[in-house]
């Protein structure tokens, strides 16, 4: 699959995988949590795959924070 190249997004996966380290948790903690594969969480975190928006929400409520978090 192509990298995708929104810089917007890109920084949005930066930012979810800084929320990750700061709740200490690893891609695999992530997935088990969200019932994805830890290479979805890689995907989404690397802005090569899209993440919908019912899986936003779960993450933030996972991660604890806010959307607006990870929307710079």
């Amino acid at each position: 699959m192509k990298k995708k190249n929104n810089p917007h997004l890109a920084a949005a996966g930066r930012r979810l995988k800084a929320a990750r380290a700061t709740a200490d948790m690893t891609q695999d903690d992530v997935a088990a949590a969200m019932g994805v594969s830890p290479s979805a969480v890689c995907r989404w975190e690397k802005n090569i795959d899209d993440v919908n928006f019912g899986d936003v929400i779960r993450i933030c409520k996972l991660l604890n924070i806010k959307v607006s978090e990870l929307e710079g």
